[in-house]
C-alpha cells in the first residue's frame, strides 16, 4: 500500500510542477518578444539622447534575456512561441509620439516584466539553476525600471496635471520683512530650471574654462612666456591696445572674455547633448581646434589685434595650451553634469 502510494504521489507532483514551469516560461519568454519588438520600434522616434541610450540597454538585455530562457527551453523539450507571430508594431502618428510616450510607455513595460518576473519565482522555488536566472533577471529589470523613473523624475513627466487651472499669483505681496530664501519654492524652481537648461550649463561651463584658461595664462606672462594674456586679446577686440590696462577697459576685457567664452561653452553643450558624452575629451578638443581658428586664427588676424603677438612664436605656442586647457575643462564640466543629472 506505501510503495503503491508513493508511486501514484510522485508522479502527480512532479506533472504539476513541470506543467507551471512550462506555463510561466512561455509567458516570460512571450512577454520579453512582445516588449523587444515594441521598443525597437519606438527607438527610432526618441529624441534625447539620454533616453534613446536607456531604451537601448533596456532592449538590450532583452535579447540577451530572451537567449537565455529559449536555452531553459530547450533544455526542457520545450517549444517556444513562433518569433513571426509576436506583431508589436501598432499604427501610430509618428508627430504625436515624442519622449514622454515613449518613455511612460517603456516604464509600463518594464513594470509589467517585473511582474510577470515576480510572481514565476515561487513556483519555482525547487528549481535552483531557474530561479537563479530569474532572480538575476528580475534585479536587473527593477534596475532598468528606477532609471526610467529618475528620468521621468529628472524632466518632470511624473507630475500629473491637475484638473482644475493654478490660482494666479501675480498680484500677490510678500508681507513686509518677509523674505525669499534659497529654500522657498520660487528659488527652487529657478535652480531647478537652472539644472534642467542646457545653454545655462553651457554657460557656466564655458566660464568656468575661461577662468582656468586665464589662470594658465596669467602664469605664462609671469613667467616671461608670453607676452601678452588671452584678457588682453578679447578685450582687445572692442578696446584699443592703449586702453586695456585702465580699470574700464579691465572690466571691458572681463567681460568679452567671458562672454567669448561662455559661448563655446554652449556650443559644446548642444553637441554633447545630442552626440553624446563617450569620448568626451576628444569634443573639447575639437571644440579647442574651433575657438582657436575662429578666434585667434580669423577674428583676431582680421582685426589686426596684438600684431606683436605673431612675430613670437612662443607666444602663440603658449596660446594654443591655453585653448586646449580651455576645451578640456569645458568638455569635462559639460559631461559631470550630465552624469550629475541622471544620478540625481
Amino acid at each position: 500500500m506505501a510503495i503503491s502510494r508513493i508511486r501514484r504521489k510522485t508522479p502527480t507532483k512532479q506533472r504539476n510542477a513541470n506543467i507551471t514551469e512550462s506555463y510561466n516560461l512561455w509567458e516570460i519568454i512571450k512577454y520579453n518578444l512582445t516588449a523587444q519588438e515594441r521598443l525597437s520600434f519606438l527607438e527610432d522616434y526618441i529624441q534625447d539622447p539620454d533616453l534613446r541610450l536607456l531604451i537601448k540597454g533596456y532592449d538590450d538585455f532583452l535579447v540577451k534575456n530572451i537567449e537565455a530562457i529559449e536555452k531553459e527551453m530547450a533544455r526542457r523539450g520545450l517549444q517556444g512561441p513562433d518569433r513571426h507571430a509576436v506583431d508589436a508594431q501598432s499604427p501610430i502618428n509618428p508627430q504625436m509620439l515624442n519622449d514622454r510616450q515613449i518613455a511612460c510607455e517603456s516604464l509600463l513595460l518594464v513594470q509589467g516584466n517585473v511582474d510577470l518576473l515576480t510572481r514565476t519565482l515561487e513556483p519555482v522555488s525547487h528549481d535552483e539553476q531557474l530561479r537563479s536566472i530569474l532572480i538575476e533577471d528580475v534585479t536587473q529589470v527593477m534596475d532598468y525600471r528606477d532609471e526610467i523613473v529618475k528620468y521621468l523624475k529628472m524632466n518632470g513627466l511624473l507630475e500629473t496635471p491637475t484638473l482644475f487651472p493654478p490660482v494666479p499669483t501675480v498680484n500677490i505681496k510678500h508681507r513686509a520683512g518677509e523674505k525669499n530664501s534659497a529654500g522657498s519654492p520660487a528659488n527652487a524652481g529657478l535652480l531647478q530650471k537652472l539644472k534642467q537648461d542646457t545653454l545655462a550649463i553651457g554657460t557656466l561651463a564655458g566660464i568656468t574654462g575661461t577662468v582656468v584658461m586665464h589662470g594658465f595664462s596669467i602664469l605664462w606672462n609671469y613667467l616671461g612666456l608670453t607676452k601678452v594674456t588671452t584678457l588682453q586679446v578679447s578685450g582687445a577686440i572692442l578696446v584699443a591696445q592703449e586702453q586695456l590696462n585702465t580699470p574700464l577697459g579691465l572690466i571691458i576685457s572681463i567681460i568679452v572674455h567671458l562672454m567669448v567664452g561662455s559661448v563655446g561653452g554652449v556650443l559644446l553643450a548642444y553637441y554633447i547633448k545630442y552626440a553624446g558624452k563617450d569620448l568626451y575629451w576628444l569634443k573639447g578638443l575639437a571644440l579647442s581646434g574651433f575657438m582657436l581658428l575662429a578666434g585667434m586664427g580669423f577674428i583676431v588676424h582680421v582685426m589686426q589685434i596684438m600684431p606683436q603677438m605673431y612675430k613670437d612664436a612662443l607666444t602663440v605656442f603658449f596660446h594654443i595650451i591655453n585653448y586646449l586647457i580651455y576645451g578640456q575643462v569645458v568638455a569635462y564640466t559639460v559631461t559631470r553634469y550630465w552624469e550629475l543629472r541622471r544620478q540625481s
